[in-house]
């Protein structure tokens, strides 16, 4: 197994955007189940993307942490070392999520002892959490109204919800680019995320900060804040360029009220 996962990963950051199970199936001449089962755990694993419209698999940031050359938005690793100085700092959780399917797809987590009782095991549906409303805002209307309807029609009883009321939702965030409130991993933990510049990947992306809901948290400045630092990493003749100290030691004084 430990062979194919690598395999796997090799065939990914070998200039590959996409593949379907079927490719990896005649590329290694392996059992169609089994081959599956494998894609479905790097999902799980935030290594790989599922796309939401098809059938088919593409690599994440998180590949590209590993090692493995994929993707600009892991260029120098600059994304992934701001995440960890992020969590360094105000000693909560940041994390970088995707979709995958209609749940929220982690894809690179910083643990903070802040947080001990934050679950990732099971990420959340989109629409159940605030990072997954921001993320969804970024769907086309034709994508969002299918998307929407699969997750109703799968959802758990305790998981159904009001359409109406989640599109609101949607349509706010969006508007804004940032999201806060409950962040559905613990009953105890609040989020602010921020949407991903476009080109910081092939999909889109939201960073997002864990902290206690006991935390006194200006959200809106945290989140500018971590908008100067995201744009001052985005990348020019494919390579990030270094965020400036004065923006990080803005965040340091504006993470948390005195």
């Amino acid at each position: 197994m430990a062979k194919r996962v690598v395999e796997v990963m090799t065939y990914f950051s070998q200039g590959r955007d996409e593949a379907s199970v079927m490719e990896i199936v005649r590329r290694y001449k392996w059992p169609q189940s089994s081959t599956s089962e494998l894609l479905t755990t790097l999902v799980d694993l935030g290594i790989l993307y599922k796309l939401t419209d098809s059938r088919r698999y593409r690599a994440s940031p998180r590949l590209a942490a590993l090692g493995y050359g994929v993707d600009a938005e892991a260029t120098n690793g600059r994304l992934f070392s701001y995440i960890n100085d992020l969590a360094r700092i105000h000693k909560f959780g940041v994390g970088l999520f995707g979709m995958s399917g209609v749940d929220v797809q982690v894809l690179h987590w910083r643990h903070s002892t802040e947080i001990e009782d934050c679950n990732l095991n099971r990420p959340p549906l989109l629409t159940s959490t605030v990072v997954g409303q921001l993320l969804l805002s970024t769907l086309s209307e034709t994508r969002l109204t299918g998307l929407l309807w699969r997750t109703q029609s799968e959802a758990r009883p305790e998981e159904k919800f009001d359409s109406g009321v989640v599109r609101n939702r949607i349509a706010y965030f969006g508007s804004k680019g940032w999201s806060s409130g409950l962040s559905c991993f613990s009953a105890n933990i609040e989020i602010s995320a921020i949407l991903l510049p476009e080109n910081l990947g092939q999909t889109r992306m939201a960073l997002g900060i864990f902290y206690p809901r006991t935390a006194q948290v200006e959200s809106q400045l945290l989140v500018a804040a971590v908008k100067r630092d995201i744009e001052a990493m985005i990348p020019v003749n494919g390579s990030f360029i270094e965020r400036p100290d004065e923006t990080a030691s803005a965040l340091t004084a504006i993470a948390t009220a005195p």
